[in-house]
């Protein structure tokens, strides 16, 4: 039986990836995957997922006029 995403910012799944409104993930296995999608997208926990706190406070910023479009940090 398929999952139901709950999360308002899943969008898809194709070719091995799953991806939201910002980014596209790639798990190790199907163990993974599923355990990540019903943990947060498939169920009301969403909220705790860090990728939708995130996208959240985006849009918190945006609806307030701040926009802050600095140049991100490389990660090294």
């Amino acid at each position: 039986m398929g999952l139901v995403a709950i999360c308002p910012y899943f969008r898809k799944e194709s070719g091995g990836y799953t991806h939201c409104e910002v980014c596209r993930f790639k798990f190790k296995d199907a163990e993974m995957r599923n355990a990540f999608i019903k943990k947060y997208c498939a169920s009301f926990e969403y909220k705790s997922c860090s990728i939708c706190n995130e996208i959240n406070y985006y849009y918190e910023r945006k609806e307030l006029g701040i926009v802050n479009e600095t140049k991100s940090e490389e990660i090294i």
